[in-house]
């Protein structure tokens, strides 16, 4: 690959996320890659394997990429935080099924909240199917002492991974599907 110009783009730079939806890899039967590296569809190998949205807290998903290398060959650590409000049993179980999943790995669609929003892959090459996705977890939740404790009360989580491929961007229609829930066409998605 030969580096090319880059030339930016004058518009405003909004940071955060607004979206996140998870499965686990081995739900996912392919994924189809256009001539410019961008995810168009997603087929999942069975009608009722989705994946599901979770609603967090406003403005706690961060999706990150820690990337190192040498001699042609880089390590891409590929993280996804977020937190939930209120400790809850339907939480707990949530929390269960995740711990349950990464045995095998996790996939996940980040939704980003720039100017015209787009919505990334996280835990997933195609070179190499069975161990670049999302299998470690940080998690911790805390009751906190008292009601002026504004970040207690939840459960913050942290889903990683390391592979040697960067995460991969939705073209514009898929992404465009994606913000606007359409799971006739989206239809690897659950929205709630």
């Amino acid at each position: 690959m030969s580096i090319a110009n880059y030339t930016r783009t004058c518009a405003k730079n909004t940071p955060g996320n607004a979206k996140i939806l998870i499965t686990e890899k081995a739900n996912i039967a392919s994924v189809t890659i256009d001539s410019n590296n961008e995810v168009t569809d997603i087929a999942m190998d069975t009608t009722t394997n989705k994946f599901h949205e979770l609603q967090v807290k406003p403005n706690t998903v961060r999706r990150r990429q820690e990337i190192s290398g040498k001699g042609g060959v880089i390590n891409v650590k590929h993280i996804v935080s977020m937190s939930f409000i209120g400790l809850s049993r339907e939480l707990n179980d949530l929390r269960e099924a995740i711990h349950d999943a990464l045995a095998c790995g996790l996939c996940a669609i980040v939704l980003d909240k720039t100017t015209t929003p787009k919505a990334w892959l996280v835990g997933w090459s195609e070179s190499n199917l069975g161990d670049d996705s999302l299998d470690t977890i940080e998690a911790e939740d805390d009751s906190g002492i008292s009601s002026a404790e504004e970040d207690m009360g939840q459960y913050n989580i942290t889903i990683s991974g390391e592979s040697g491929y960067l995460d991969l961007m939705f073209g514009a229609t898929a992404s465009a599907l994606i913000v606007s829930e359409d799971e006739s066409t989206a239809d690897y998605c659950d929205f709630n």
